[in-house]
Formats: C-alpha cells, structure tokens, sequence
C-alpha cells in the first residue's frame, strides 16, 4: 500500500496542503543527491496515488505523513 502524505510546504508546482504519495520507480539518485547537498532526509514523492512519475524529492521535515 502506498502511504500519503501532506505537504507543509510548497514544492515546485505543488502548494502546501497538497496531498503526495510514495513514488513506485527509480528516482535516478536524486534522493540521495539532495540528502548529500543539504544534509536532510528526503523522500521521493508523486502527485499520482498510482506511484507512477513524474516525481519529485522533498525533505521530509515538509511533509507529514496521513493516518491510512
């Protein structure tokens, strides 16, 4: 099952209150990229409940997570 979370923040064309869920693909290493630049923990989240792409990374100090 794919969790959902809610944005507190906004992420590119993504407005905080937005609802994102666990994107199902490969993310190219772009997680880790972001972890390594800023020293957060990120996740790699999609718009789509489906997990399909496109995705997007954000740190997880910006997203809370939804009850299931």
């Amino acid at each position: 099952m794919t969790r959902t979370y809610r944005l507190l923040a906004d992420r590119f064309d993504y407005k905080a209150g937005s609802l994102a869920y666990d994107y199902a693909g490969y993310d190219y290493g772009c997680r880790y990229d972001d972890e390594s630049e800023t020293g957060i923990e990120h996740r790699t989240l999609t718009a789509k409940p489906d997990g399909s792409g496109p995705f997007f990374t954000i740190p997880v100090r910006d997203i809370q997570e939804c009850a299931p």
